[in-house]
C-alpha cells in the first residue's frame, strides 16, 4: 500500500508539472493536483509525510479559493483535507485546528448542498469524532449531536446496495460515542447502536469485508467494557472473529490488525489469572511492534502501548520497566500534547508513585537539567530516546523472566545503584558483575527448575534489568553497561538482533558503542539492529563536534 501511494505521488507530481507548463495561469487542474499529492502524503502516515501534506494541501486552498471565490467544493475539500491531516498529527492543539478547519468545510457544504447530501453527513460525522478525540464529558456531548445529524441525515439517504451511504457508520460513531462516556448505562446504549450496526453489515457486506471487521470488533470490545466475566468472553471471541478477517484481508502490520491486537490483549488482561494476563501480554508486544512501525515515535498510541504494557509487567513483579514505560509514555504525551493534559498528568501522578520526588528533586548532576535532549524527550530533568526496534517476546522468556524476577532482576536493578558494575566481598560479587556470571546464574535455574537452562536467554534478560536500573538511577552510571559490552560483546550482539528492546533507550545504545571506541564493525551492528528515537540526529551532532 505504502508503494502504491509513493507511486501515485511521482505520477501526480509529474503531471503537476505538465500543467504547470502548459497553462501558468488560471488552472483548476494545479490545484486539484496538489489536492490529490497532499492526501496521498496523508495516507502514508509520518510526521514528515503529514507536514509534508499540509504544505501541499494548504497551497490547494490558497489557489482554490482565488479561483474559486465564495462556496466551492474544491475548496472545501482543501479544507477537509487539512482538517483530517491536523487531526491525525494528534496533540490538542491539533485536533482543535483540525475541527475548526472541518466546521469551515461543513458550513460551506452546507451552503453548496441544501438538505441531505452525502458529504455533509461525512463531514458531521468526522466532527463527532474529533469531539470524542477531545475527551470530556461536554465533548464527548457535542460529538453525539453532530454524529445524530448525520444519522438522521444518512437515514434519509440510505439504500442497503449503496455501502458509501451506509448508516453503520453514524451507528458505530455514535455507539464509540457512549462507550467513551463511560458509565454501564451508557456502555449499554453504545452496545445497541453498535449491535445495529453490525447486524446491517452482516447483511449487506461478504464475510471478509474490511468494515463487517470493524463491527465484529467494536461490539467485542464493548462487551468486554461491562461488568462480568461472561461479557469479556463474549466480547473476546467478537474481537478473535474481527481479527481473523483482519489477517485474511491485510499485510501483518496494518493499522486494524494493531487495533484487534491491542484489543484482544486487554480482555485477556481483564479476564485475569497469570495465565491469561501473560496472553494478554504476547497480544500488547505484537500491538506496540505495529505502532512502532506504522508511527513515528512520538505518538499517543505508542505512549498508550508503553503504558498499556508496563502496567501488565508490573502485575507481574516488574515494577523497574513499569516505571521506565511510563516515564516514555509520559515523555510522548509532553510533546504532543502538553504537560496539563489529562493523559500526562495521569503519567505524571503514576510516576511520582512508583518514584516519589522524581519531578521535584533536582539536587543530583544538575547539568542534567540543562542538557541537549536532541531528538528526544525531556521527562522532568532527564532525557528518553525510545528504542523503536521490536521483536516478538516468546513464551519461554516470559515464563523464565518470572521466575528470575524476584531475587535477580530486581536485585540487578538495585545493584546498579548500590555497587555498580563490580563490588567483591566475603561473600561473592555485591555487584551487578555478579549477578550475571554464568556459574550463579546455572545454580539459580537450578534453584527455580528451569528444565532448558537457557543460561544465555537469562544473560539477556539480566542486561535488560541493568539496563532498566540505569535509566532509574538519578546517576546514570552507564559505565555499568559499558563493562558489561566490554567483558560479552558476542552477546550485546546478539540481543542487538534478537531483543533490541533490552536496550531500554538510546543513551544504553550510545553507551554500548563508546565501550568499544575501535570497533566500527560493533557500531555499525548495533546501529542496524537497534533503532531509537532521534538517531539521525544525535549522529549527526556528534560527527560535527
Amino acid at each position: 500500500m505504502k508503494n502504491n501511494y509513493q507511486e501515485a505521488i511521482s505520477y501526480w507530481q509529474q503531471l503537476l508539472d505538465y500543467q504547470k507548463n502548459i497553462n501558468p495561469g488560471n488552472n483548476a487542474n494545479v490545484p486539484r493536483l496538489y489536492n490529490k499529492i497532499g492526501w496521498a502524503y496523508r495516507r502514508l502516515e509520518g510526521k514528515e509525510n503529514l507536514k509534508k501534506a499540509l504544505s501541499d494541501l494548504e497551497t490547494a486552498l490558497t489557489m482554490n479559493k482565488a479561483l474559486f471565490p465564495g462556496n466551492h467544493e474544491e475548496t472545501a475539500i482543501s479544507l477537509s483535507h487539512i482538517g483530517s491531516v491536523y487531526a491525525a498529527l494528534g496533540g490538542e492543539a491539533h485536533l482543535k485546528k483540525g475541527k475548526e478547519y472541518k466546521k469551515e468545510a461543513l458550513k460551506m457544504r452546507q451552503a453548496l448542498f441544501p438538505g441531505n447530501h452525502k458529504v455533509v453527513a461525512d463531514t458531521l460525522n468526522y466532527l463527532g469524532y474529533l469531539y470524542q478525540e477531545l475527551g470530556g464529558e461536554e465533548n464527548l456531548n457535542k460529538a453525539l449531536k453532530y454524529e445524530n445529524r448525520a444519522l438522521k441525515m444518512r437515514r434519509a439517504l440510505f439504500d442497503k446496495n449503496d455501502r458509501e451511504c451506509d448508516i453503520a457508520i453514524s451507528l458505530n460513531r455514535i455507539g464509540s460515542t457512549y462507550l467513551a462516556l463511560g458509565g454501564d448505562k451508557n456502555i449499554q446504549e453504545g452496545l445497541s447502536y453498535s449491535q445495529h450496526a453490525l447486524d446491517i453489515r452482516k447483511e449487506i457486506l461478504p464475510n471478509n469485508h474490511r468494515d463487517l471487521a470493524v463491527s465484529f470488533d467494536q461490539v467485542g470490545w464493548t462487551y468486554t467494557q461491562l461488568q462480568g466475566k461472561e461479557n469479556v468472553e463474549k466480547g473476546l471471541n467478537l474481537l478473535k472473529d474481527a481479527l481473523k478477517i483482519r489477517k485474511k484481508i491485510f499485510v501483518p502490520w496494518h493499522p486494524d490488525i494493531e487495533t484487534s491486537l491491542n484489543h484482544i490483549g486487554n480482555a485477556y488482561i481483564k479476564l485475569g489469572e497469570k495465565e491469561n494476563i501473560l496472553k494478554g501480554l504476547k497480544y500488547q508486544e505484537k500491538a506496540l511492534k505495529i505502532r512502532q512501525i506504522l508511527f513515528f515515535s512520538n505518538h499517543i498510541d505508542v505512549a498508550r502501548s508503553l503504558q498499556e504494557i508496563g502496567q501488565i509487567y508490573q502485575t507481574l513483579g516488574d515494577e523497574s520497566k513499569n516505571l521506565e514505560y511510563m516515564k516514555q509514555a509520559y515523555g510522548i504525551y509532553s510533546d504532543v500534547f502538553d504537560e496539563n493534559h489529562d493523559e500526562a498528568r495521569n503519567a505524571k501522578a503514576k510516576i511520582e508513585s512508583l518514584q516519589p520526588h522524581f519531578f521535584t528533586n533536582q539536587e543530583y548532576n544538575l547539568t542534567l537539567q540543562y542538557q541537549d535532549c536532541l531528538g528526544g524527550n525531556k521527562v522532568g530533568s532527564e532525557c528518553r530516546w525510545i528504542i523503536a526496534s521490536q521483536r516478538e517476546i516468546k513464551e519461554n522468556l516470559i515464563i523464565l523472566k518470572q521466575k528470575l524476577q524476584k531475587d535477580i532482576l530486581n536485585n540487578i536493578v538495585q545493584a546498579v545503584d548500590d555497587y555498580g558494575w563490580s563490588s567483591l566481598g566475603i561473600n561473592g560479587d555485591w555487584g551487578v558483575k555478579g549477578y550475571t556470571e554464568k556459574r550463579y546464574l546455572r545454580r539459580q535455574l537450578e534453584r527455580v527448575k528451569n528444565q532448558d537452562y537457557n543460561i544465555e536467554l537469562a544473560q539477556m534478560l539480566c542486561f535488560e534489568a541493568m539496563n532498566l536500573g540505569i535509566m532509574k538511577s538519578r546517576k546514570k552510571p552507564y559505565e555499568v553497561v559499558e563493562c558489561f559490552t566490554q567483558e560479552n560483546l558476542e552477546l550485546v550482539k546478539k540481543i542487538a538482533i534478537e531483543h533490541p528492546e533490552f536496550f531500554v533507550d538510546g543513551s544504553i545504545v550510545e553507551a554500548c558503542i563508546r565501550a568499544m571506541p575501535n570497533d566500527k564493525s560493533f557500531e555499525e551492528h548495533l546501529l542496524k539492529h537497534v533503532k531509537y528515537m532521534g538517531m539521525e540526529e544525535r549522529k549527526a551532532q556528534q560527527e560535527a563536534a
